[in-house]
């Protein structure tokens, strides 16, 4: 219990950092006797309480969706929350067929970190493009980047954050983008693993989530700003060596 509760609470901190809650969180279960298929399955569902702290935070933009006032936001939320489900279900599925031991999914995420510290040390810094200015071709390339988050180490945040940096909006911008990108994803994965794994009929897993919630609310408005302000392209790539030298020494 108190394992999934420490996991319930790194997720709603780390969640609004772009250095991949999911992989960071798998990690520290199989350190603590997790599968690494179980670890990731577990990662997702906790999504759940990150994801409520993200509609409650972004409560006047959801009210824009869903009263269809914000027309561009809205398809820029649907066509991406669509897109990275129809990439990333498939890979979802691959990693859990491949059967990772401990070792081999320690590599991976290892990889994967420096995948995405790569990404992060690229991100542009001087962009002024606001979300009124959003196009429909915004949401598919978010999209079809976010696919790939479902790899655990793949910051999902620091992939579209990129990718919309890269497209000229602040950063600012991009995060609050990126994080509205992330609904439809989100809810699609932590329902599927929850379903699954019958993590909704176990409270010490709601309970989890819970803890993700509301930790998450209290520190989302605090760490986008440091998210904005700082890189954290140079951790990951410290945390993903450290990783992969871990994996083939033990």
């Amino acid at each position: 219990m108190i394992d999934l509760v420490l996991a319930g609470f790194l997720q709603g901190v780390l969640e609004w950092l772009p250095i991949s809650s999911e992989g960071t969180i798998t990690l520290i279960l199989s350190f603590l006797g997790y599968s690494f298929q179980d670890g990731m399955d577990i990662s997702l569902f906790l999504h759940l309480g990150t994801l409520i702290a993200t509609l409650s935070f972004f409560y006047k933009e959801i009210i824009s969706l869903i009263s269809f006032k914000n027309k561009k936001l809205l398809f820029f939320v649907v066509s991406s929350g669509v897109i990275t489900s129809l990439i990333g279900f498939p890979f979802y599925l691959m990693l859990q067929k491949l059967n990772f031991n401990d070792r081999t999914g320690q590599i991976l995420i290892g990889v994967a970190l420096l995948i995405t510290g790569f990404l992060q040390l690229k991100r542009g810094n001087k962009n002024e493009r606001e979300m009124n200015n959003i196009r429909n071709k915004d949401g598919i390339l978010t999209g079809l980047a976010q696919g790939f988050s479902i790899l655990p180490g793949i910051s999902r945040s620091g992939i579209t954050t990129l990718v919309l940096s890269l497209r000229g909006f602040s950063i600012q911008n991009a995060l609050r983008l990126s994080f509205l990108a992330g609904i439809i994803p989100i809810f699609t994965a932590q329902l599927f693993t929850g379903l699954k794994e019958g993590f909704f009929l176990r409270s010490e897993y709601l309970i989890a989530a819970f803890v993700s919630f509301i930790v998450g609310r209290i520190t989302i408005g605090y760490l986008l700003k440091i998210a904005e302000k700082i890189n954290f392209g140079t951790f990951c790539l410290i945390f993903g060596f450290f990783n992969i030298l871990l994996g083939f020494l033990f």
